[in-house]
């Protein structure tokens, strides 16, 4: 799993992009960068920068000239690239009409390739089965994927320069014994806690809500630098000395937001589903829409691969909640 984090940090911590319109009437030139975040994100035109995306189904169909950094349920890429890709997610699917001028890296549950890559590869997966490359697929450089066991097929029909096998080891099963157990109380413990929130601030939350849900990447936004920046103040005020006792407040502070991150994205998440179902969260408990954001959010966290992106988005997405929440709080009191 660490892998699969440094890859989803890589390309989130890449420097700041302009947010660029997609809805046109004809095919036209993207001049900038492309941030999408959402359930689903569809690349139709386009694209002369990079691409970033976050979401549950992500297709790209247009052709991008720099590099593409997705993370998300079902991503699929076919069509020109002209850098590199890095993709982390559960199925990741690289379509016959997709060409690669860089390099591929992947980290997924199942990962399928029927294109072309001029550089190299790097693919880690669960069982050496979950890569499958096409025969009319082509990979201009090394071929190197992560396993728990090889997968022999790769071996015989793979246009590569070479084949590497990097065994991975076997993990124990997450829902055995102990450690099923604290995944309960874990969940548990979110649940109280989400319980006292919605019933201390239910108007302020479902205001939090609303506004969330309009302003998504800049939640996203301020989460990625509340949860970079705040550490590096803490080493900072650490070596001040004379900081230490802010320091440690601000740390304290600053991991009981991290664990609280997960309540508000899970309120978000569960309005969101009774939004589908046609029906709104005014229509519904506070508390229900609390508690079904945050079991949707832990059953999708268990996932192996998907549940460690699914984590880091509602941490950041959380985060900048509160931090939306907080700064309007002050407003408030100022005035």
């Amino acid at each position: 799993m660490k892998y699969l984090y440094l890859a989803l940090l890589f390309f989130l911590l890449t420097p700041a992009l302009a947010v660029a319109a997609t809805a046109t009437s004809t095919p036209t030139l993207i001049a900038s960068d492309v941030l999408k975040v959402g359930p689903n994100v569809a690349i139709s035109e386009a694209v002369a920068g990079d691409v970033l995306a976050a979401g549950g189904n992500i297709i790209v169909n247009a052709p991008v000239a720099g590099d593409i950094r997705v993370a998300g349920g079902q991503v699929t890429i076919n069509s020109k690239v002209g850098g590199n890709v890095t993709v982390a997610g559960g199925q990741v699917s690289f379509g016959p009409m997709s060409e690669v001028a860089g390099s591929v890296g992947a980290w997924a549950g199942q990962v399928r390739m029927a294109g072309t890559v001029n550089g190299d590869v790097y693919v880690q997966t669960g069982k050496g089965v979950d890569l499958q490359i096409d025969p009319n697929a082509v990979i201009g450089g090394t071929l190197t994927y992560k396993a728990t066991d090889k997968n022999e097929a790769l071996l015989a029909g793979t246009t590569a320069k070479e084949v590497i096998f990097q065994e991975r080891p076997r993990r124990a099963n997450d829902f055995a014994g102990v450690g099923y157990f604290f995944h309960l109380i874990s969940l548990f413990g979110l649940l109280v806690v989400g319980l006292v929130l919605v019933s201390i601030a239910p108007k302020a939350l479902r205001r939090s809500i609303e506004e969330s849900l309009n302003h998504a990447k800049q939640n996203i936004w301020w989460g990625l630098l509340a949860l970079f920046a705040v550490p590096v103040g803490v080493i900072f005020l650490l070596f001040t000395l004379i900081g230490i006792p802010l320091a440690l407040i601000l740390l304290a502070g600053y991991l009981m937001v991290i664990y609280l991150a997960t309540v508000f994205s899970g309120l978000v998440v569960g309005d969101y589903i009774f939004r589908y179902f046609k029906k709104g969260s005014h229509t519904v408990s506070l508390f229900w829409v609390m508690m079904m954001g945050v079991l949707v959010l832990w059953l999708l966290g268990r996932i192996p691969f998907v549940g460690g992106i699914v984590m880091f988005i509602a941490t950041v997405w959380g985060m900048g909640m509160m931090i939306r929440l907080k700064w309007q709080a002050l407003k408030q009191i100022e005035e």
